[in-house]
This record gives C-alpha cells, sequence and structure tokens, in this order.
C-alpha cells in the first residue's frame, strides 16, 4: 500500500546508511502446490526416471548413494518445471468486491494529490473498503468454523486453518542476543553456529563408559558389528521369512503405495523432495523406490543424503528465548527416507507387539492407545484407594534430553538380545551411524556437526527406537507398584492403608528406576520429577 493512502498526510522521506547484509535465500525450495500443473509433473518425471535402469543390479553401498541422489534430483527437476515457486507468504483472501474498492481508492488518491480533485471520493471509498475488509474477514472465520465442525480434523489440519486466518506463518522467534556459557551472538549465522556447537558438545555427544556394564554393553556390540559387517550379503537373498529370521521380506508396490497416499505435507529435508511429490507418484517411480528400499534393506544400509539433516528449533514453554538450551531441535529429513523409515516401523511394531516385547502400559505412539489410557488408570487407583480409606500416591518423572540421549549402543545390544532380524538391526546401525545435521536459522545453515547419540526428532522411527531401548524400564520396580508410559514419560503409582507402605514401595522403585536410568545412560530430572499425593483426610 502506497505511503500516505492511510491518511490524507503527505509523510515525509529520508534515507538511512544501514550495515545490513541481505537476507539469504532458504536453503529448501518453497512451491506453489496450488498452481502445479501434475501431469506435466507426472510426464517430466517419467522422462527423466528412464535415464537409470530400472533392472540394473545394485553391487555396493555407493550405488545405492547414487542411485539415492538419481532420484531425489530427477523428482526436484520435474518439480521445478512444472511447480511454480512459492515467496512461503501466505496471501489474504479477498474478494472482488475489495479488489475494486482498493483499485478505486488507489486512482482516487492519486487524482486527488496530483489533480486537486477527487478527495472526497477517496474517504468515501476509503470506509467502503474498511467495511469490505470486515466482511471479508468474517466470512473468512465463518468458512475456517464450518471446515472444523464437518472435516475429519487433526492438528495438522488445525494450525494450517490458524495460520490461514492470521494470514501468517507461525514462526519460531529467536532473541536478538543468544548467550551460551560465557559466549554471545548477534547475527543469525552466528546463533545458528553457537546453536551447533551447543547441541555438538553438550546433547549429540557420545557419553564415557562409567561403569563395568557399560564396557561389557561397548564389548557386545563391537563384536555384533565386526560380525555384521563381515557376514556375506546375496542380492538374491530376499525372501518372505518373517521379519526375526535371518532373511527380510521385500517391501512390495502395495504396501509402498499405502504409505506414500497418506504422507503428510511435512516439510522437505536437505534433497528438497516434497511429500506431496512423492504422493503424485507414477509407476516408473514406485519401480525404483521399490529398488532402491530394497537394496538398503538387502545391505543394510542407510544412503548419506538420509542421514544429513537441517535442524529447526522450537522454544520450550516458559523457557528463557536467550539461553541456546532453552530450544527444542527438530530435525528435517529426507521425506523419500522417511518412507522407508515408516515401513520398518511398521513392521518392527508388528513384530515387538506379536513377541510381547513392549511394556504392557507403553501408550506412547502405539496404535489404539493415547494419554487418556494410563490416565484412566490412575484415576482408577485413586479411586478406589479414597473409596477403602487408604492412600494412593504417583511419581511423574522426566527423562533430561530422552530422545537425544539415547545410547546407541544400548539399543543395539537390546535389539540383539531380543533377537531382531539381523537385517534389521544391520539397517538401525547404519541408520545411527555417521550422521550429520546444520541448524538452519533465518535461512542461514550453521556448520555441518556429526551427532553421536540419541534418535533423530522428526523421524518416524524414532519413537519405536525410543521405546525398544526403554522397554525393561520397570521390570525392577516391586510388583505391589504400578506404572504407565507414554513415550519418554514415566509414572509409578501405588496405594495402600498407610502411607509409610506408601513411601517405602515408591522409594524401592525410585531407587531401581534411579540404578536403571544409571546403567543405560539416561539422567532423570530432579526438578521436574513431581509427587501427588492422594489422602482420604
Amino acid at each position: 500500500m502506497p505511503l500516505g493512502t492511510v491518511s490524507g498526510h503527505k509523510p515525509l522521506t529520508f534515507d538511512l546508511m544501514i550495515m545490513a547484509d541481505d537476507k539469504p535465500p532458504s536453503p529448501r525450495i518453497q512451491f506453489s502446490f496450488k498452481l502445479a500443473n501434475w501431469s506435466l509433473y507426472r510426464q517430466i518425471l517419467n522422462e527423466k526416471l528412464m535415464h537409470w535402469d530400472v533392472n540394473r543390479i545394485i553391487v555396493s553401498t555407493n550405488d545405492i548413494d547414487e542411485y539415492t541422489t538419481f532420484i531425489s534430483e530427477s523428482i526436484v527437476a520435474a518439480a521445478r518445471s512444472a511447480i511454480p515457486q512459492s515467496s512461503g507468504k501466505i496471501n489474504i483472501e479477498i474478494s472482488p468486491v475489495t479488489k475494486h474498492l482498493i483499485n478505486l481508492k488507489h486512482q482516487f488518491y492519486r487524482s486527488w494529490k496530483k489533480y486537486g480533485v477527487g478527495k472526497n471520493q477517496y474517504y468515501r471509498t476509503r470506509e467502503q473498503l474498511t467495511l469490505s475488509l470486515r466482511n471479508d474477514r468474517i466470512a473468512r472465520l465463518k468458512r475456517i468454523f464450518h471446515a472444523l465442525t464437518t472435516k475429519q480434523m487433526n492438528t495438522g489440519k488445525v494450525w494450517a486453518l490458524i495460520r490461514k486466518y492470521h494470514n501468517k506463518r507461525i514462526k519460531q522467534k529467536i532473541t536478538s542476543v543468544l548467550k551460551y556459557e560465557q559466549f554471545k551472538a548477534n547475527s543469525d549465522l552466528e546463533k545458528a553456529n553457537m546453536f551447533a556447537t551447543y547441541f555438538e558438545n553438550d546433547i549429540y555427544t557420545s557419553t564415557p563408559d562409567t561403569s563395568a556394564f557399560h564396557i561389557h554393553v561397548s564389548e557386545v556390540v563391537k563384536k555384533i558389528k565386526k560380525s555384521i559387517s563381515t557376514s556375506s550379503i546375496n542380492a538374491s537373498s530376499i525372501n518372505t521369512s518373517s521379519i526375526n529370521s535371518q532373511s527380510f521380506q521385500a517391501i512390495t508396490p502395495k504396501e509402498l503405495k499405502l504409505i506414500l497416499k497418506q504422507l503428510p505435507n511435512s516439510a522437505p529435508g536437505p534433497d528438497n523432495v516434497h511429500n506431496r511429490c512423492l504422493r503424485n507418484f507414477t509407476k516408473s517411480l514406485i519401480d525404483h523406490l521399490l529398488n532402491l528400499m530394497n537394496a538398503s534393506l538387502r545391505f543394510g544400509y542407510v544412503p548419506s543424503s538420509w542421514k544429513t539433516a537441517f535442524i529447526i528449533l522450537l522454544l520450550k514453554p516458559g523457557k528463557d528465548r536467550s539461553q541456546v538450551s532453552s530450544y527444542r531441535p527438530i530435525s528435517l529429513l529426507s521425506c523419500v527416507g522417511k518412507v522407508l523409515e515408516k515401513i520398518i516401523k511398521q513392521r518392527l511394531s508388528t513384530e515387538l507387539k506379536r513377541r510381547n516385547i513392549l511394556p504392557r502400559h507403553q501408550a506412547g505412539f502405539l496404535e489404539g492407545k493415547s494419554t487418556m489410557y494410563n490416565i484412566l488408570r490412575l484415576n482408577r487407583c485413586a479411586k478406589q484407594a479414597l473409596d477403602r480409606n487408604h492412600h494412593a500416591a504417583v511419581i511423574f518423572f522426566d527423562i533430561k534430553s530422552a530422545f537425544d540421549s539415547v545410547w546407541h549402543d544400548g539399543l543395539i545390544y537390546k535389539m540383539n538380545d531380543y533377537r531382531i532380524s539381523v537385517y534389521f538391526i544391520r539397517w538401525i546401525i547404519s541408520f545411527l551411524c555417521r550422521r550429520t545435521a546444520q541448524i538452519e536459522l533465518e535461512n542461514q545453515l550453521s556448520y555441518s556437526f556429526e551427532i553421536k547419540s540419541g534418535t533423530p526428532q522428526g523421524s518416524p522411527l524414532s519413537p519405536l527406537l525410543y521405546i525398544l531401548f526403554t522397554s525393561d524400564s520397570m521390570n525392577s520396580i516391586p510388583s505391589q507398584v504400578d506404572y504407565g508410559l507414554f513415550a519418554d514419560d514415566t509414572a509409578i503409582f501405588t496405594s495402600s492403608n498407610t502411607t509409610s507402605r506408601v513411601r517405602d514401595r515408591l522409594q524401592e522403585s525410585i531407587d531401581q528406576f534411579v540404578q536403571w536410568c544409571h546403567s543405560w545412560k539416561l539422567v532423570i530430572q530432579p526438578t521436574k520429577t513431581e509427587l501427588i499425593h492422594f489422602s482420604p483426610h
């Protein structure tokens, strides 16, 4: 909107000389999918994919990396040709009447300032425009409320509607001065590198072995890795045996298509492949993805481009914006790689449930369970105790940086102990090792650093791996004590006719859980541990 069009006063103009660099372009391509020509996209994609013989035998991990790059670049090239790029801004929806009034207002303003006529028409049109914009906003709000009540909603759709209503993206704001220990950062690049230093040194670093058990686990895992790396891999060894055998079941076209059709509109990773592009697949793309993903499983090798991430940061509720420790990292990973992760997650979850490996009262990220499951169990325990004039108590534990603290050797040790298929163990070893990341902040990228612990937040497979890693955490608590789990959240509760008995049971449970955490290199945050006592008095 031109200066001076809001009020009738002429503005003062002046120039300021400041030392500021232009904001760099986003490292991720943003497409305007509403204007996509999907038939053209599929046509170009098929033409690009013809340059690689889908029947070509993959004989090495280098072939897998090369093949992965070829498929990703083919998808991005087709998208660039058939989908206009977007600025990333959400344009407000206005009616034709409002557009017409905007044009009229500008015309009358120019006529008034240039020729001295049209002042009354300008002010009258401006009042009409204000009313029209208000009506447009009300109409938008009604459409949103209608969508909320008629569509099958999820969290993503709700936030998309909120962003649409506010005409802006809900964007993370980083403080002007960022602090880490005694250091400060001012520019966006300095802040990105400061975050990278913090996560590399304080979060994603490997912890030393401090006990005989740690040394034992590390030695066992070394033998597992050596055994797996020296075992032969036969390119024709795909069969339909069960997941916990020495072979694996090939991914089928039906299995892959089902995953692709259900992909959400999530942000792309460093390879710039969007889920919408994968949803608009062709038969040729299905054939190539099947060939690539089955080769990845067969070799137990995750392509290096799938193990690189851009990390965006979300401020934790109630935390100081100026401290690097106040932000939660979210990894933006390759969407192609996450498709295979989803397939592995489904298969592994099915097997773990079939063999009763997962904790009975784990409700996190598992089909058919939610937070309400354990809330109702705790409520029943407390209510029954109070009805009998007994005492009940619950303790809530918080694990520090839970997903980011998963001990890689400990996870592999448990997978081997549970006799998970060697092909899956091999693939998970590759999935976890030599991962790298860069912090993305205001379109700036930090230096690349290695992730030596944890599972990437943003990966579909990470929650299941964490649940598997902590599956035995409640095995040693007393039989009179119950528990509830939701991913990394833990609660233990019990009831009795005396407070001393409740106290003793909970204390024994705490001691056992603390010892378990020490054994598996996890740390409980005492300041976030809470006790609730339900008293009949």
